[in-house]
């Protein structure tokens, strides 16, 4: 009977674990209804059966043949059944694609709650609410500057006007006439108990992904750790060649080069590997490639920069040479008007993601400056946000946005995952503000209120299944 009842436990045991598991996914059948489309008037069906006990996130991906992505399109959560994702011969920015052929795969993400660990801490403590608060009572930590700067007539402007707050002009002074050619302002610019969304603290990757840059902008530091939370430098207030900053963003481009928005000086810093001014973009003014308040920048691949300038509610465009090429944005609410501009990206396309806080909006635009889309609302509900801080795209062209969760997007603005960032050891939960994605995934988040760095596990595994794949040829009918 003890043999039995040995050999009975033993297949059940075997058989459950054959079973497939809670993330087990399986596709069959994977093909498409035509492997000609012509495009702006055929539509690509593809079809697939889906095994997965849970469901997962499936995309279809377009691509060229030599691997370049062309569009993804997002399902959403699929289940076990049949599935059709349909594609219309355009591109992620909704041009018809040129002729030639195309391959279109599966790819499906699988994600988690990551574990997440105190990488660094470095500001004040929170639970110190005294000290915490005194930078922001401190007269002695304000810096003034004043001078002068010519601006044309084409509109009015404020002369001896004061700036009261990192780049807030106020009303003091004489309004000149709209006729007159070239004006001369006196400006005052003050920092310090400035508008903590407008300044803050960043994190960002430093060069080929081998360190962690952190800035306060509190105590106008940048921390340089490395991947272990080692602090490797700290630079206070002056670069190394002597140079007075106040930075507020720092990226690290795809060279290598280290970029940092001042607004000591109103412009875009490239600094060298010792810590000494290399290279500038912009200066302070109203005018085309100038700035009030360079809040925020981002550079693409092909070494443009987008900086975003959060009092004029503008983004000016420079190329890699730092000329100016365009601007764009107003204030307001419409498609391409800006409240308060949080912080902007750009994905391996070139278009830019840009975080309004102040209409609780994302927006997307092309390289050209020309309005795709934007969605995002106020709403304390699971449609909605409650609050805003920044926002980031990695590698792989995954939109994350930071505010009472991490939340992750594709690029067409379909949730696809959110959670809440809470302590390794309770259920206190953070208050995630900055964040930057390694590429292999590991997550490092910005919690100024928490005074840390918190460092997660990939959230997420993406598998690519190498038999759901068909190819199809994109012809226009000859003339």
């Amino acid at each position: 009977m003890k043999n039995v009842t040995l050999i009975v436990f033993i297949f059940i045991f075997c058989f459950l674990n054959f079973l497939p598991g809670a993330n087990d996914v399986v596709i069959r059948n994977f093909v498409s209804d035509n492997e000609l489309i012509i495009p702006g008037k055929d539509i690509l069906t593809v079809s697939f059966d889906l095994e997965s006990r849970n469901g997962v996130v499936v995309l279809l991906v377009i691509s060229k043949e030599n691997g370049e992505m062309v569009k993804s399109i997002n399902a959403g959560l699929l289940k076990d059944g049949i599935h059709n994702i349909q594609w219309d011969g355009k591109d992620t920015v909704g041009k018809l694609v040129k002729d030639g052929e195309y391959n279109c795969r599966v790819k499906y993400f699988e994600f988690v709650e990551p574990e997440s660990k105190v990488f660094a801490k470095f500001w004040p403590d929170f639970k110190d609410v005294t000290s915490w608060w005194k930078p922001f009572a401190n007269e002695n930590l304000k810096i003034t500057e004043t001078g002068t700067y010519n601006t044309s007539s084409t509109t009015q402007v404020t002369t001896n006007g004061v700036v009261t707050s990192a780049g807030t002009i106020s009303s003091n002074g004489v309004t000149t006439s709209a006729n007159t050619s070239i004006t001369t302002t006196n400006y005052s610019v003050t920092y310090g108990n400035t508008l903590r969304k407008y300044t803050g603290q960043c994190i960002s990757n430093g060069p080929e992904y081998t360190s962690i840059f952190a800035i306060d902008c509190y105590k106008r530091e940048i921390i340089q750790f490395d991947l272990d939370g080692n602090k490797i430098k700290v630079i206070k207030k002056n670069l190394e060649d002597g140079t007075e900053i106040y930075p507020v963003s720092l990226k690290c481009s795809d060279s290598n080069a280290i970029w940092l928005s001042d607004l000591k000086n109103f412009q875009l810093i490239e600094i060298d590997e010792t810590w000494r001014k290399n290279n500038t973009i912009g200066k302070f003014g109203n005018e085309d490639g100038k700035f009030l308040q360079p809040n925020s920048f981002t550079i693409d691949k092909f070494g443009n920069f987008y900086v975003a300038d959060g009092k004029q509610r503008k983004i000016h465009k420079f190329n890699s040479d730092g000329d100016f090429l365009l601007k764009f944005g107003n204030y307001g609410s419409g498609a391409d008007e800006f409240s308060k501009i949080s912080s902007i990206d750009c994905d391996s396309f070139g278009n830019l993601y840009i975080l309004d806080i102040g209409n609780f909006k994302i927006m997307k635009f092309d390289s050209e400056g020309k309005f795709i889309k934007k969605w995002g609302r106020y709403s304390t509900g699971t449609d909605g946000f409650s609050t805003l801080t920044s926002l980031h795209v990695t590698t792989e062209d995954l939109l994350f946005i930071l505010g009472k969760k991490i939340y992750i997007y594709d690029l067409d603005g379909n949730r696809l995952h959110s959670w809440e960032l809470k302590d390794e050891n309770s259920s206190r939960k953070y208050s995630p503000e900055y964040i930057s994605v390694f590429p292999d995934r590991t997550l490092y988040v910005g919690c100024p209120w928490d005074s840390k760095i918190i460092r997660c596990a990939a959230p997420y595994t993406i598998t690519e299944d190498e038999f759901a794949v068909v190819a199809v040829t994109v012809k226009r009918p000859k003339k």
